[in-house]
């Protein structure tokens, strides 16, 4: 529970200065401008998400979406 709690606060690290600026900055550039900087900079992002290395399971069907459970060792 306590790492659980350490990671969330790191999380906010990053969250409240971007909640922050993100204001301010759609002011400068424009709701339109401001959406489109936005959407190129989260492409990174989501790249690393579709690539990140997730625990599956050997030879199952690639097509059927299973639960994986995480046991205390």
């Amino acid at each position: 529970m306590t790492h659980y709690a350490f990671c969330t606060a790191l999380m906010n690290l990053m969250l409240v200065p971007t909640q922050m600026i993100s204001g301010p900055l759609a002011d400068h550039f424009g709701y339109k401008a401001y959406f489109i900087i936005v959407m190129f900079a989260a492409i990174p992002s989501v790249l690393a998400a579709a690539y990140a290395p997730f625990p599956r399971k050997i030879g199952a069907d690639p097509g059927v979406a299973e639960a994986v459970t995480l046991t205390a060792e």
